[in-house]
Parts: C-alpha cells; structure tokens; sequence
C-alpha cells in the first residue's frame, strides 16, 4: 500500500514538471497569441548604434503654385518713364520787382503798433495810393508865391491842409521810428513812383508834371525852403536830392513851365552830401549830381 501510494506522488510530480515544461517553452506553439503578449510587455532593445544613428524623417514636399493659364494672366504695360521737367524760371521785369518791394514795405507797416493805431482802413499800401493822388490833385503855389501874403500862408500850411494832422503825424512817425530803414525806403518809394507816371494802367493818379510842381516847391518857394529847414538834416538833404533829380527830368521832357534854375540848388545839395556823414547811399547822389551837371554843360 506505501509503495503503491509513493509511485502515486512520483508520478504526480513528473506529471507536474511535464506540465511546467510544456507551458513555457511551448506556449509560443500551442498558444500563439502568448508571443504577442511577450513582444507586448517586453520593450523592444535598441543597439548602441541605432541609438546614435536616429536621422529625421524627411519632410513631405510643398505644394507647387499652379500657375494660371496665360489668357488669365493679366499683362501690364512697360512704364514709361517720366521726362523731368526744369521749373520755368520767369525773370520779374524792373516794375514788378519794385511793386513787390513796396508792398512788403507797406505789409511791414501794418504790423508796427504805432501804425496800427491811426485804425487805416484797406491797410497802408491803399492809404499811401490815397494820400498821393490827393497830393497830386492839390499842388502848392510855385510861382508868384510872393504877390500876396494868402498865397505864402496857404504854402506854409500845404501838406496840413491837403492830408489833415492825423496824415501828417503818421508820415512823421514812420521818419522818425523808421529812420534806419529811411534811405531804403525813399529810393524805392521814389523808383515806384516815377514807374507809375510811366505807365497807361498807373494805380495811382500822378504824373511828372505832378512831381514837378513839389519839387518846385521845396527848391524855389520860402514856404518850400520853410519846411525843409525845419527837417533833420538828413531828411533835407533827401528831399532836396530828389526834387533835384525829378527837376532834371522836367527839364529833359520839357516841362518846366516856371523856368526853376537847377543849379544854385545843384551846388549846394553836393556841398552838403560831401560834408554830412551817414549817408548809405552817398556815392550815389553824388555820382547822380555829377552826371546832372555835366548834363546840363552839354545842354549849354
């Protein structure tokens, strides 16, 4: 009965280790879903040289742009170029030039306090027209000043007269406020002037004949020399030195009717110029002067 029953526990055991033996090494054979569950929990081992030898996948290629059809396409016409253009260079004539001056001058006027206080109306370029075409239109008695003491006293009271005190005190502010810029300004003022008797469509109402009447005044009359020896001397000699010259051209076209003999006063304006120092422009009166009285040796 033992030994039956010790065959009985060897047997089991062989049976047993068949068993095991059958289950591992032949699963793979019997059962071939268990190598995938092997290759499923076991990782997979790379070699050293797969593992430094891992290369990027290549990226896929763009697209290629589709070209639209050539009667699609849009074609542009070549540019032409464009010619440069010189700006037009228009050369002012004498007249123009001036005419700008004296408007800035005036425009310059208009913005000193003590101009703005007369309240001109139009501005003092309109007003300037105004008080010289009244000037123009009332010329002071030149010849037979003398025959009675009216005409004397009417002289001596003229410009009062003819452009009222508030005028003639803004023609002395701007001579006296304005005396660095005095010599400029008569020059330019007396070029325009001459201009405008010269010209069909003249802006202001006055003629040569106009100025000679005044130039005549201050050279010839006691009421004219009166006013001028009340002046600075600069101011004198300035006015003296453009009655000069306007005379001189009276007496070219012939119009000095009260037959004024230029050259006493002549003598003494280029006397003066010679002694008085300041003058901006006193080569120019002089060399004016000069020319005037050489002038008139020919005409004699």
């Amino acid at each position: 009965m033992a030994r039956k029953t010790k065959r009985t526990i060897v047997l089991s055991i062989v049976v047993l280790i068949i068993l095991v033996l059958v289950l591992f090494f032949g699963r793979s054979y019997f059962f071939p879903w268990g190598k995938a569950l092997i290759n499923e929990e076991q990782p997979k081992v790379l070699t050293e040289e797969q593992q430094f030898d891992i290369r990027p996948e290549p990226e896929p290629p763009a697209p290629e742009k589709e070209t639209p059809p050539a009667a699609v396409q849009e074609e542009k016409p070549p540019e032409t170029p464009v010619p440069l253009r010189k700006p037009l260079k228009v050369k002012k004539s004498d007249y123009e030039r001036v005419s700008d001056d004296v408007h800035v001058f005036f425009d310059y006027l208009d913005q000193q306090d003590y101009v703005k206080s007369y309240k001109i109306k139009g501005g003092s370029y309109e007003h300037a027209k105004r008080l010289i075409s009244r000037l123009a239109a009332n010329p002071p008695v030149v010849s037979g000043e003398t025959k009675d003491l009216f005409s004397i006293l009417r002289n001596m009271a003229h410009f009062y007269r003819t452009l009222k005190r508030e005028n003639v005190s803004l023609i002395k502010g701007v001579l006296s406020r304005e005396e660095e810029i005095t010599e400029a300004s008569m020059d330019m003022l007396f070029q325009w002037i001459i201009m405008e008797t010269e010209r069909k469509n003249s802006e202001i109402q006055v003629s040569l004949a106009n100025l000679y009447e005044y130039a005549g005044f201050f050279l010839n009359t006691l009421a004219g020399k009166a006013y001028l020896a009340r002046r600075d001397s600069r101011t004198r000699i300035l006015l003296t030195y453009y009655s000069i010259v306007i005379l001189d051209m009276a007496n070219q076209k012939r119009l000095n009717r009260h037959g004024i003999d230029i050259l006493p006063p002549l003598k003494l304006a280029i006397d003066d110029i010679n002694r008085y120092i300041g003058l901006e422009y006193k080569k120019k009166y002089l060399k004016k002067l000069k020319t005037i009285k050489a002038g008139l040796r020919n005409r004699t």
